[in-house]
């Protein structure tokens, strides 16, 4: 008999995972959606490496950690972790010696993501959609240049806020000329504009100076969280995060400003 709660994807630890959304299978599901094409994508992209593509793999390996971490791959977690590493580190033998790896466990992870989805979608039963009421709620805008952490933010924050989701630097001050939202949530590691450069750009404008900005990020070293503090960032805030976290992170700074 099937029972949706019993998900059993490998190399996936569904259990810790689920933990994180306080076992709320309406957030966890469109993270898992999420997850297939985004690591489908990376795949693609870190097939092959060069000396002149090391700076990128670096950057797409932490966004294949980030994503992993929000489902529970473990296994894509380590390995791309040490990758990541490697690549800044100029150490382009050891990432050609462990990507063939990393691959591998991403294919694999995506189609059992996938297998499980296909197999919950033939069971799934209608279910009433809850309507949303926006009077009144506070809007944050969401930066991060993958669609699965977007989607985690999302979900979490939706029902109490009004959530801008958008995929880069360059977008959101496009948003900021039609919207000022009460508060930014902004991803460290992105591709032209990293979040670093983005809160000097919004420090440096007296339009935007004034909004507090959280930074979420996969790093976990104590500097790069003094950095983002000391650029003007009120909270540091490491992924993977559990939904009360965020919500408590998010709830705190908004009484205070």
């Amino acid at each position: 008999m099937w029972e949706e709660t019993e998900i059993n994807i490998p190399g996936v630890d569904t259990e810790a995972a689920l933990a994180l959304y306080d076992d709320d299978l309406d957030i966890y599901l469109p993270v898992l959606r999420s997850f297939s094409p985004n690591a489908s994508d990376v795949i693609e992209k870190i097939n092959t490496v060069s000396p002149e593509t090391l700076a990128n793999y670096a950057i797409l390996v932490h966004g294949l950690k980030s994503i992993s971490a929000n489902i529970g791959a473990k296994k894509i977690i380590e390995a791309a972790s040490d990758l990541e590493m490697k690549a800044k580190a100029g150490d382009l033998d050891g990432v050609l010696a462990g990507n063939a790896a990393l691959i591998k466990e991403a294919k694999l992870v995506v189609a059992g993501v996938q297998a499980w989805l296909d197999k919950h979608d033939q069971h799934q039963r209608p279910h009433e959609t809850k309507k949303e009421h926006s009077a009144d709620k506070h809007t944050l805008l969401i930066v991060d240049d993958n669609e699965t952490n977007l989607t985690v933010c999302r979900e979490i924050l939706s029902s109490r806020y009004v959530v801008y989701p958008v995929l880069s630097a360059q977008k959101m001050l496009e948003l900021l000329k039609r919207i000022k939202p009460d508060m930014i949530l902004l991803d460290v590691e992105m591709p032209e504009i990293d979040g670093y450069e983005a809160i000097r750009l919004l420090k440096d404008n007296n339009d935007y100076c004034e909004i507090p900005v959280i930074f979420l990020s996969a790093r976990e070293d104590a500097e790069s969280e003094k950095m983002g503090l000391t650029l003007g960032a009120v909270d540091f805030v490491q992924k993977p995060f559990s939904s009360a976290q965020l919500l408590e992170r998010v709830e705190r700074h908004l009484t205070r400003h």
